[in-house]
């Protein structure tokens, strides 16, 4: 066996044997605080799967979303421009005004399960406009499918996010309902 021949089935050995490899450990990604303040507006819509006596359920808006880390506001309107409602929020409390008068809430996960009956993580949202996932919940991992990441229970779909798409959904379990989130960006 020539040098030629030697270093050609070394080569192909590398080659076989890295394709019997085993699975790599999911990939942690990591959060990012935002520096400055961050503005979007599109269409956003929340659907909530039926689950036990619960029927499904769904609601879309116009919004314009501008926050910093640990703090914001979100309006929502109809897809008409009549607005429905603002939601404002700091590390201490969230706050609803609409045309019922203001509401004050601890946290915003306890004005989103108020409204919505679930948990909706809102403060999430920039940073997942973003690409990343959120500082403030659990760590996170790449999907599998390389398709975004998950974080906090929630599957982030980054595919379409230069388009200005984004997907988060929960998926269903015996103890809480599949939501669904979608954002479209205006462009």
């Amino acid at each position: 066996m020539n040098i030629r021949t030697s270093v050609c089935a070394l080569g192909l050995t590398a080659l076989l044997s890295a394709c019997k490899s085993p699975p790599r450990p999911p990939v942690l990604l990591p959060s990012a605080q935002l520096q400055q303040a961050q503005q979007w507006q599109g269409h956003l819509s929340v659907k909530l799967g039926a689950f036990g006596s619960l029927p499904a359920d769904g609601q879309s808006f116009t919004f314009f979303l501008k926050a910093t880390t640990g703090e914001g506001q979100l309006d929502l309107m109809t897809p008409l421009g009549t607005q429905l409602a603002q939601v404002t929020w700091n590390a201490q409390s969230a706050h609803l005004d609409s045309s019922e008068g203001r509401s004050s809430y601890g946290s915003l996960n306890e004005l989103s399960a108020q409204l919505l009956g679930e948990d909706i993580p809102v403060q999430a949202l920039p940073h997942w406009l973003q690409g990343v996932p959120a500082p403030e919940l659990a760590a996170s991992q790449v999907l599998p499918d390389q398709s975004g990441f998950e974080q906090a229970g929630w599957q982030i779909d980054t595919r379409l996010l230069m388009q200005g798409k984004l997907q988060a959904t929960r998926t269903e379990t015996a103890s809480q309902r599949l939501i669904t989130i979608k954002v479209r960006l205006e462009q």
